[in-house]
């Protein structure tokens, strides 16, 4: 269409690309509008799940739910959280951050918490039979009377842990950290504590039948009144003495020890005994 005189002309190609630039800074503000109110949405929705844990007053199966949409939102603060007694049998919690939560009575038979940061947390007689806990943080946690069979810490710090009257049977704590931790009275039964560190470590009373005791590290444990039969705490370093006199003549192994270790402890004795300058029995 021609123009009046002193009327300048817009060429098409120019007047397209400011459409182009209007419909994309449009299309922007849109994007930016919906993902603002979705993150409103998320955060409210968030808020309203902490609120649920934070109350015991709502149901156990709200409770848990809205935990675990905190777990998937990568939550990190866990005060006043209401949790306790709440069961999450066969559930994966792999590196998630929950120090001093409190799982007070809880269940997590078959749970999976490797890497897991646990310190501090309250597990007192809560049911942690065949879980995962490798390679986990649980320093200073509290498993008072917490069901642990066959569960798996594989290199765990359990440093200064409270594992009073444990059920471990057959539980694995290869190479891992269980200096100071208070032991007393735990059930230990075949355990595996190939290469863990309990330097500190009170095993008064503790079963220890049939345990592992490759180079265990037990630098100042306190065995007094522990039952450590069939196990190979020869195969132990740094025990006293005095513990290892006691030891020979109190634990040696059965006949329901496994042959090697039988046939390992003769081997062992006769090498002690020439080192002390005592006469091999004959």
């Amino acid at each position: 269409m021609p123009t009046g005189p002193g009327e300048a002309q817009i060429p098409s190609s120019k007047r397209n690309y400011v459409i182009l630039a209007g419909c994309l800074a449009c299309l922007i503000f849109c994007c930016v509008t919906l993902f603002t109110l979705n993150r409103s949405r998320e955060s409210a929705a968030l808020e309203h799940a902490f609120w649920i844990v934070g109350h015991a007053s709502y149901a156990a199966p709200q409770r848990q739910e809205a935990f675990l949409q905190l777990i998937a939102a990568g939550n990190r603060e866990w005060r006043g959280a209401q949790v306790a007694a709440l069961h999450f049998d066969g559930v994966a919690f792999p590196q998630v951050f929950l120090k001093e939560i409190d799982f007070t009575g809880g269940s997590f038979c078959r749970s999976v918490f490797a890497r897991a940061q646990l310190g501090g947390a309250k597990l007192a007689n809560t049911d942690l039979s065949d879980s995962d806990f490798s390679e986990g943080d649980l320093a200073g946690a509290n498993l008072f009377k917490a069901q642990l069979a066959r569960a798996h810490f594989r290199q765990a710090s359990l440093r200064g842990a409270v594992l009073e009257q444990v059920a471990a049977s057959n539980a694995v704590f290869l190479g891992a950290e269980l200096g100071e931790a208070q032991c007393l009275m735990g059930n230990f039964s075949g355990a595996n504590f190939t290469s863990a560190n309990l330097t500190g470590a009170s095993l008064e009373a503790a079963v220890l039948r049939g345990a592992n005791l490759t180079f265990a590290l037990m630098v100042g444990v306190d065995l007094k009144d522990a039952d450590l039969t069939d196990a190979n705490w020869w195969r132990a370093r740094q025990l006293t003495s005095s513990q290892i006199n006691w030891l020979a003549k109190r634990f040696p192994p059965s006949r329901n020890a496994p042959k090697g270790w039988q046939d390992d402890f003769a081997e062992w004795q006769t090498v002690y005994q020439k080192a002390i300058g005592v006469e091999p029995e004959k």
